[in-house]
């Protein structure tokens, strides 16, 4: 499959496909990830680890984590992306699943991850939740970020615009410290959190340097300047338990911010 045209034939009308196929060249090339990914993966992969990649499409990270030597299966509710990754990778682990709602017998594995997922849904905590049911280790996702003010889901102003042409999709901005608390409650019961973020939407990247495009702020519902993007690691007690839920360790977390450390546990 050489070209955008013979996966049109085989996936016919699936726009997701056809978008993610023009970029696969940076979803299967490890050091073609974003930073914040490759971090996680270095830092928690291990040999022989079991993988599971919620909202997989068509298994493009099958290839970019080849090197971790892992066990990789993914799952997606697109089913035409499914087809297309099965013949595009022969033997390559990955089914037709919605893991907020799977009808069938859910696995556990190592390590659970929802890239470019977890910030679109207003449900959050139930995504978190539904993560934590596959995973017996590690929960991974990235998402948009602050420090400060409370988790910004709208489903009135919660937009990003996106794409070419120019389209709109449904966006969340997580405070850091909800997503700690949250994840250090007993509906979790998280050991250690790790998460790392940089800035992206600022003057530099987004605006030029003599800010000549700052009327496109309107566009967002918060200064895009003051948000970060990044990684969260949430890695599961294996000792906890619900029934004991107003009996358990804090878990620790480390917050690195643009390559520094922010903030980490004092315990």
């Amino acid at each position: 499959m050489k070209s955008s045209n013979n996966v049109q034939k085989i996936m016919k009308n699936s726009p997701q496909v056809m978008w993610y196929w023009k970029i696969k060249n940076k979803r299967e090339n490890f050091n073609k990830l974003y930073k914040s990914e490759k971090v996680v993966f270095n830092k928690f992969l291990k040999k022989g680890f079991s993988v599971l990649d919620v909202g997989c499409l068509y298994g493009s990270l099958n290839k970019a984590l080849k090197k971790f030597n892992i066990d990789y299966n993914g799952i997606d509710t697109d089913a035409k992306a499914i087809k297309f990754g099965k013949k595009y990778q022969k033997g390559v682990s990955i089914h037709c699943e919605d893991f907020m709602k799977s009808k069938k017998k859910i696995s556990k594995y190592d390590f659970v991850m929802a890239l470019n997922v977890f910030d679109h849904y207003l449900n959050w905590k139930d995504v978190i939740k539904n993560l934590k049911k596959y995973s017996s280790k590690y929960i991974f996702f990235t998402s948009h970020l602050k420090t400060q003010g409370s988790t910004l889901i709208d489903a009135d102003l919660s937009f990003i615009p996106y794409g070419k042409p120019v389209k709109t999709i449904a966006w969340s901005v997580h405070n850091i410290f909800e997503l700690i608390a949250y994840a250090s409650s007993y509906f979790i019961g998280a050991k250690n959190i790790y998460i790392y973020a940089y800035n992206k939407y600022h003057k530099k990247n987004m605006f030029g340097p003599n800010n000549l495009k700052l009327a496109s702020l309107s566009n967002f519902p918060i200064d895009p300047r003051e948000i970060l993007v990044g990684s969260v690691v949430i890695e599961l007690n294996k000792n906890f338990s619900e029934e004991n839920k107003f009996k358990f360790t804090k878990p620790t977390y480390q917050i690195y911010i643009n390559n520094s450390l922010y903030l980490k546990s004092w315990w």
